[in-house]
């Protein structure tokens, strides 16, 4: 697993990041995410940190409501890191993101301070025109989504009979 910083343009205001890296002398990583939103000179943010709930819309919302259990927690193992991966990319495809990556056993903190991306960088992203996401490309992360399920119901030797959404 490796340490990452990322931060997600929701419109011209408002900043979504996620975050795995590790803390000062800690001896482990752990997960974070918050969230920004610029005062209308983008001198400084009128909300920020665990704001998430009342600035987070559509995949970011739906990232944050899934994940928010790891905060500030580490990551138990290499499955869930991979899942968690796995929907950032999907946030990286909807949204215009700055991306922080280290490389195995490297610290986040040895190119960003205390593992935040600096203010500048993040009003940087902010002025960027936000991503147009067509309906056939939402189209397509549902019906991923959908066999990614359908996988993990194979995987785990599940069948019709486990379901009660069927008809008997």
């Amino acid at each position: 697993m490796y340490e990452f910083a990322y931060a997600f343009q929701l419109d011209k205001k408002r900043i979504f990041e996620v975050e795995y890296y590790t803390l000062g002398s800690n001896p482990t990583p752990h997960f974070s995410t918050k969230a920004e939103q610029f005062n209308q000179p983008k001198t400084d943010y009128n909300l920020c940190g665990q704001c998430q709930d009342d600035i987070c819309t559509g995949l970011a919302k739906d990232f944050f409501d899934k994940w928010d259990k790891l905060h500030l927690h580490d990551i138990p193992d290499q499955q869930t890191f991979d899942e968690l991966i796995s929907d950032i990319e999907k946030l990286k495809a909807v949204y215009n993101h700055l991306e922080y990556k280290m490389p195995e056993g490297k610290r986040l903190e040895e190119v960003l301070y205390r593992g935040n991306i600096p203010f500048g960088k993040i009003k940087e992203l902010s002025m960027r025109i936000p991503k147009k996401v067509t309906v056939s490309e939402l189209c397509e992360n549902a019906i991923q989504d959908s066999k990614d399920e359908l996988d993990s119901d194979i995987d785990l030797g599940r069948d019709d009979a486990d379901h009660d959404d069927f008809d008997r």
